[in-house]
């Protein structure tokens, strides 16, 4: 097992450069509502407040392969030698420096919002929920991420609670607009986890990895999968009953062939047919990506 090699890969596999460009997507999605609504934007405050949320996104996913890396699996055997075990040692290392780098950049950062006052009821409580929930995710004894629920914390952070708190830090507060744009994303995204768990299904049934795929079963995460794409878009028409104005949501429809085909796709797998796992995880990451993109976008040009 060569050690940089390693590293690498075990980035890769995480898909983090996507999980930081998504980050960045949603918190300006909390931006452009407060823009929308004629709020002015303090951009030293936008950008420490971006700071923050990816420095707790990092600090999650690199304490949590720091944890993983005691484990086992199919790929990744316990070490034989003492130089796969020196190995080991350095990556772990390697991964704990890290995430305590990131959380202490995320504390620094959480502290000069507050010096400048910046900090309101709104903020503090999103700031609390998002940190607890990523301790509950990635660290035992709770950790929370083979429970069935970590994808859901996931999408729940991500789509949820960044876009909540970037709103908060420039408005003071927090508006329905937060959850009426962030529930159908909520339903996309996690359609998306869904499809990155099939690809690696069989691994992680031999490595006893209880993700929500493994809970639910193919049959029944195949059927969750095509509900959740519905859903989003039903909760899309739905928002609209809510006040969200039309000229707003009607663009993110152009995306309804795209997951008409990301489920046509999956339902080609569970026929039977050749699985096309590379060109269905761009479908399902294109789908929730240009989705939020749009809503995103509508905000900042009205």
């Amino acid at each position: 097992m060569e050690y940089k090699n390693y590293l690498i890969r075990l980035i890769t596999q995480r898909q983090l450069s996507l999980l930081v460009a998504y980050n960045i997507l949603v918190y300006s999605l909390g931006a452009g509502i407060a823009h929308y609504f004629g709020i002015p934007i303090d951009w030293s405050r936008y950008l420490t407040g971006q700071g923050f949320c990816l420095s707790i996104m990092l600090f999650t996913f690199f304490i949590n392969d720091y944890f993983d890396s005691f484990l086992p699996t199919s790929d990744r055997p316990a070490p034989q030698t003492r130089v796969e075990q020196d190995t080991l040692r350095r990556i772990q290392y390697t991964l704990l420096v890290t995430a305590l780098v990131f959380i202490t950049v995320a504390t620094i950062l959480i502290m000069l919002v507050s010096q400048v006052g910046s900090m309101n009821p709104a903020a503090i409580i999103l700031v609390g929920v998002g940190f607890l929930a990523s301790m509950a995710y990635a660290i035992p004894p709770i950790r929370l991420i083979y429970s069935g629920a970590g994808e859901i914390i996931m999408a729940f952070l991500l789509t949820l609670v960044i876009p909540a708190f970037s709103y908060s830090l420039l408005a003071g507060e927090l508006h329905r607009y937060n959850a009426l744009t962030s529930l159908p994303l909520t339903a996309f995204f996690t359609a998306m986890l869904l499809i990155q768990q099939f690809s690696t299904y069989e691994a992680d049934c031999k490595d006893c990895r209880g993700t929500l795929l493994i809970r639910l079963g193919w049959q029944n995460g195949w059927q969750l999968h095509n509900i959740l794409i519905i859903l989003g878009f039903m909760l899309l028409v739905l928002t609209n009953l809510q006040g969200l104005p039309w000229h707003l949501l009607l663009p993110t429809f152009i995306t309804v062939p795209i997951a008409i085909w990301q489920i046509v796709l999956l339902a080609q797998l569970a026929a039977g047919k050749k699985p096309k796992w590379k060109l269905l995880q761009f479908i399902s990451q294109a789908n929730v990506g240009l989705i939020t993109y749009i809503l995103t976008f509508m905000f900042w040009i009205k």
